[in-house]
């Protein structure tokens, strides 16, 4: 048992997920005279996917449906790059109910086939695979309009780093389909021997089911998609009431590395140990809210009333000039109560003034039990214009009152709100401010998050670092755990090493403290997504720094290099997607007048949008949050993560730009109250690429600073920079014309003129600009060595598998 385990630890360092391919016309296809424009393609029909993980052993089974698009009978070539790293030695595809085995290509054969499919297509998108293990399979004959149907089944071992798991299942070959997916759809079912912590997704919005501590089924489904990048699915397993997983990312022993926490509760908890809280409801009933807001506020109301644990304690304000209190205490939640204060609500009428001060003063005194979870749930559609007005000392006032510390939870509804104090109340007190524009439901909103706040675990949360030096963590104020919801920190970090994390808190009412021992390395590329996370949760505060403080060049400079070294835009930088080559002392002037005109709106529909830009930056967990922008669920808001979006979706949160090659990089809200998506920019891996023109630029290329070297595209010079710098591979497939900073100093232009060799002193340059110490995962081009050894590894394996298998199962 010991040695099969062994020689499958072995395995699990070369192995990787493999999956998708892509159909492309033979380099010989002849269209038949007279010759359609444009010649058509092939295109995916359904790509469906289902994988079985148990214990890091993976089954997959994936099916794709192709159609070619031409009016004229040709032959098919599939092919199937594999992905970096990995050792495939065998590919099976069943087309039509027959089984055929794809040809492995020799890494030559391999450049060669490319070359000539790249040559012929006048498409650099192959590129990216060019150093990429290959398999092959002639399809023939493929009738005009006809399918051909696709099943590859493999098997597979995960790779774990620490507790944590990653799978990874390729799409980005689907770029070069002539038409978006049609149907997709991905479903992996987790089982696990150690209760399964965190799931996760950096990459796509997944939605995510756990039938016990054990199980996780995560899903995801799209139509009409392009996707843009591979599917990452990250899980972690440990024993005990909370877990741990820490992703970090450092491509350079010189700089900063970056990283994301998760600490999650276990899925089930005893019922003693989930904590009674006290919870006051302070609900706005003036004038401005008559009509479907003070119903939906009602219902609202109601819905959380009924969902009370029945050892939970609460009161209910209605507020206008004065406040109307429920009762003069707390009271349990007792069906009698409930019922109560159902009927209060139901009664409730909308008029008057809005006396906020006077609203939250009385809330808060009743909020003294330091032993219990605390809360205020405060709705406000207008600003204070009843006694004390002055937003400053009523935010003193405030401060003063909650003495307890009760984390006050804020729902600004529509554009009469002053938005920079709706936000400053609820950071100041622990909360999330929760923004509910005229077109949007108040009910659901709050219903949504009610619901996570009903079962706390884990209270007055603090974590230290101890052994690794870390700095600018987000968010600054570690929330409160709920059941079912998990908090996720971004941070950078000076140097690796071993790490001691603590994380104390109140659990059950008693005070805990949960030890957890982390290696930060000095190098680690895989988690490539990180640094623009932490990049976008830093923006954000930043800019809460400006809209409260007022402006700071210190400030406003940091705003600007980082949305340009990190390819995080604002409504203030957007216009780089246009101008990606702007001069740095430009572009401060330019955000600085920007920033200027927005300080100017305190309320309306301008100052709501920038509170919704604003949070979204702050509690973006993926890259995908920055897509969806203020179109994720309430639990992303209000800096909850809990990845269970799921749906059908064109694009990522049912948002899809026109003609788009796929999903906006990012969305924001206008100043009209409108979603606009920046188009004309693509994020990949840790770059972020404007288009100018047919021209695609990386955002931290400066023309005054870089030497720049020009390539002739489809040249041999492109496979010479693709072979001495692979890890540029994936950005040079981005069109035929692009610009990549190689380096502070050198950059790369590939385009229709340039060099069609490089020369030794180029070849010098670039190797000097790598990063030190490449590892395996960046240089997948690392020789045929690597590749015989990993070969040879999976062929031994193979005959073990199933017994291994089995004995992991038992």
């Amino acid at each position: 048992m010991r040695w099969v385990l062994t020689v499958l630890m072995s395995l699990m360092a070369v192995a990787s997920a493999w999956a998708c391919g892509i159909v492309l016309p033979s380099p010989d296809d002849r269209p038949p005279i007279p010759r359609p424009i444009p010649v058509p393609g092939f295109s995916i029909r359904f790509r469906h996917m289902e994988a079985t993980i148990v214990d890091g052993v993976v089954q997959v089974n994936a099916r794709q449906a192709f159609v070619n698009e031409a009016p004229y009978q040709r032959e098919g070539i599939y092919l199937f790059p594999a992905p970096e790293n990995a050792a495939v030695n065998r590919l099976a595809l069943v087309i039509d109910g027959k089984t055929y085995e794809a040809e492995l290509l020799s890494r030559d054969e391999a450049v060669r086939t490319y070359e000539r499919i790249v040559g012929a297509r006048r498409d650099p998108a192959l590129l990216e695979f060019v150093n990429r293990q290959t398999f092959r399979l002639r399809i023939f004959p493929f009738p005009p309009q006809g399918q051909r149907e696709v099943i590859v089944r493999y098997d597979q071992l995960l790779r774990r780093q620490g507790n944590t798991y990653r799978f990874v299942y390729p799409l980005r070959v689907e770029r070069l389909s002539d038409k978006p997916v049609r149907e997709a759809s991905i479903t992996v079912r987790i089982r696990s021997r150690l209760p399964i912590k965190t799931v996760y997704s950096p990459t796509h919005p997944i939605s995510v089911r756990r039938p016990s501590e054990r199980e996780a089924i995560v899903t995801y489904e799209a139509s009409n998609v392009r996707e843009q990048d591979d599917f990452v699915l990250y899980y972690s397993v440990a024993e005990g009431e909370f877990g741990a997983t820490l992703l970090p990312y450092r491509n350079r022993p010189d700089r900063d590395g970056y990283f994301l926490l998760f600490l999650s509760p276990q899925l089930e908890w005893e019922r003693s140990k989930v904590l009674p809280k006290d919870i006051v409801f302070v609900f706005d009933r003036t004038g401005s809210m008559s009509g479907e807001k003070i119903e939906q506020a009602k219902e609202a109301l109601k819905f959380c009333i009924e969902r009370l644990n029945s050892d939970d304690r609460f009161n209910v304000i209605a507020f206008n000039e004065s406040p109307d209190l429920l009762w003069r205490d707390l009271r349990l939640a007792t069906e009698g109560n409930k019922r109560e204060a159902i009927r209060f609500a139901e009664q409730l009428t909308a008029q008057g003034g809005t006396n906020i001060n006077e609203a939250l003063l009385t809330a808060l005194p009743l909020l003294a039990d330091r032993e219990r979870p605390r809360f205020v749930m405060f709705l406000t559609d207008g600003l204070p214009t009843v006694g004390e007005t002055n937003v400053d000392r009523i935010l003193a006032n405030v401060r003063k009152a909650n003495e307890a510390k009760a984390r006050i939870f804020v729902f600004g509804v529509g554009y009469d709100v002053n938005a920079v104090f709706l936000d400053r109340l609820a950071n100041e007190n622990g909360g999330a401010s929760i923004y509910v524009r005229p077109n949007e439901s108040v009910e659901a909103k709050i219903a949504d998050l009610f619901s996570l706040l009903s079962e706390p675990v884990l209270t007055d949360v603090q974590v230290t670092f101890d052994g690794v030096r870390v700095r600018d963590v987000y968010p600054k104020q570690v929330p409160d755990l709920f059941k079912g919801t998990e908090v996720v920190l971004a941070g950078a970090y000076a140097e690796g090493g071993k790490a001691t994390v603590r994380v104390t808190g109140k659990v059950g009412g008693k005070e805990r403290t949960f030890t957890f021992n982390l290696e930060f390395p000095d190098r680690e590329t895989e988690h490539d997504f990180v640094p623009r996370i932490w990049a976008a949760r830093k923006i954000g505060y930043l800019l809460d720094e400006l809209a409260t403080r007022g402006r700071s060049p210190e400030l406003i400079d940091e705003i600007v290099r980082l949305s340009k070294e990190f390819g995080v835009l604002t409504e203030f930088t957007a216009f780089l997607v246009t101008e990606p080559t702007v001069p740095l002392a430009d572009l401060r002037t330019r955000v600085d007048m920007e920033l200027r005109r927005a300080a100017e709106a305190r309320t309306g529909t301008w100052a709501v949008a920038q509170a919704i830009n604003r949070q979204v930056l702050q509690r973006a967990t993926a890259n995908y949050d920055l897509a969806m922008g203020n179109q994720a669920p309430v639990r992303q808001q209000a800096g909850m993560a809990m990845h269970g979006l799921g749906g059908v979706l064109g694009g990522y949160g049912g948002f899809s730009v026109p003609g788009a090659a796929g999903p906006p990089a990012q969305v924001i809200v206008g100043r009209s109250g409108e979603v606009q998506a920046i188009t004309g920019m693509q994020v990949v891996g840790n770059r972020a690429f404007a288009q100018r023109g047919r021209q695609w630029v990386d955002l931290r290329f400066d023309p005054q600073k870089q030497q720049v070297i020009k390539v002739r595209q489809f040249s041999k010079a492109v496979l010479q920079l693709i072979e001495v710098r692979p890890d540029l591979a994936k950005f040079i497939a981005l069109g035929e014309d692009v610009i990549i900073a190689v380096d502070d100093k050198l950059a790369v232009q590939i385009g229709a003129e340039g060099k069609t060799e490089l020369s030794d002193d180029d070849l010098k340059l670039l190797k000097a600009s790598a990063p030190t110490s490449v590892s395996n995962r960046e240089s997948h081009g690392g020789g045929q060595s690597n590749s015989l050894f990993a070969a040879i590894l999976v062929a031994v394996g193979t005959t073990l598998f199933a017994f291994a298998k089995r004995l992991l199962l038992c």
